[in-house]
């Protein structure tokens, strides 16, 4: 009984494999196995590509495996380079490489998820960097006229605010003499040796006091 249920979930999965193997043949095969690459443009020097199922003419939204090479008319060749997807864009491819400008012949191939190739011109127009900026405060002039943004007449003030004295020329200066230092004790250090001097005749006093009356004490304690 139990390989009995055994053998019949067995063919349960082994069916559903099949519909699922089955559905997936169904969907490749309406796309069909060849992808179709046309050249739509150059944006900022970038080319610009689209990938289409070549039975049903459905954008490509599976991860693309390609390159691109180009020729232009002077023989130069560039590339291979990958083909990467715009973002938000389904089947929509591009480079990060930029073409210089001129007028390319455009090749493109892919590998996954099918074989594709496509060809096209495209032109690159040259960018025009314009005029340069003019610096701020400067004023134009014509050809040979050097110009300055301070007006005539005016004389600009240096860094330190400081202006040309007027009048006439100042002679020369005499060299002013140093006040003499003089020496002085700090009225700290007197008054410190001064309580120093008190404290020691303070001591002194209290000492002969002391002997003094140790002495008559002596005497009284002699006498019978």
């Amino acid at each position: 009984m139990i390989d009995r249920r055994l053998a019949m979930a067995y063919c349960a999965l082994v069916g559903l494999v099949g519909l699922l193997a089955l559905g997936h043949a169904t969907t490749a095969y309406a796309h069909g196995d060849t992808i179709r690459l046309t050249v739509t443009g150059v944006t900022a020097g970038h080319s610009q590509f689209t990938a289409t199922w070549e039975n049903d003419k459905d954008p490509v939204d599976e991860r693309i495996a390609g390159t691109m090479s180009a020729t232009a008319a002077d023989g130069t060749t560039v590339g291979p380079w990958r083909l990467i997807p715009v973002p938000g864009h389904t089947g929509s491819l591009t480079t990060n490489e930029v073409l210089p400008p001129g007028r390319w012949d455009i090749t493109a191939e892919t590998a996954f998820p099918a074989l594709g190739r496509g060809a096209g011109t495209a032109d690159v127009p040259v960018v025009d960097p314009g005029p340069f900026p003019t610096p701020s405060g400067a004023v134009t002039g014509g050809p040979g006229v050097v110009t300055d943004p301070v007006p005539a007449g005016t004389a600009a003030a240096t860094a330190s605010g400081a202006t040309a004295p007027t009048g006439s020329p100042a002679g020369p200066s005499t060299p002013t003499a140093a006040p003499a230092s003089s020496q002085t004790v700090p009225s700290d250090d007197r008054s410190s040796d001064g309580q120093r001097a008190i404290t020691a005749i303070g001591v002194a006093a209290v000492s002969v006091a002391a002997v003094a009356v140790a002495v008559k004490f002596l005497r009284r304690s002699i006498r019978p």
